[in-house]
């Protein structure tokens, strides 16, 4: 938890967009695979897992930091999504705090 503390807000949402390319790849290939369809490369089992990982924590999630990784992160709504359910200091303040039980149940649940 201590490597956790030592980044940057600015490197911890790196790390969360990062996630959220995994995650809308590892979506794409599932629904593929759902789907049937031949895809010209093998698809990536790891991004597969992230993003089942990541649908898991959002279940667990107080449903306000839900929100905000999903439209901020992984399904990337446009912007000022969030005007329609918090005030600008309120998603400022819910969506550190999202950021930071993201990564600390995944930082927990690798250790």
């Amino acid at each position: 938890m201590e490597k956790l503390q030592n980044l940057t807000y600015r490197e911890k949402e790196q790390l969360c967009v990062h996630l959220g390319r995994m995650y809308r790849k590892g979506m794409l290939h599932t629904t593929m695979a759902i789907h049937g369809m031949v895809e010209d490369q093998i698809s990536d089992d790891a991004d597969m897992d992230v993003a089942a990982h990541l649908r898991m924590i959002l279940l667990r999630m107080d449903q306000r930091y839900a929100l905000i990784i999903l439209n901020d992160f992984l399904e990337i709504k446009e912007s000022g999504w969030w005007k329609k359910y918090y005030s600008r200091t309120s998603y400022y303040r819910y969506k550190k705090l999202a950021v930071d039980a993201l990564l600390a149940q995944l930082y927990m649940e690798k250790g």
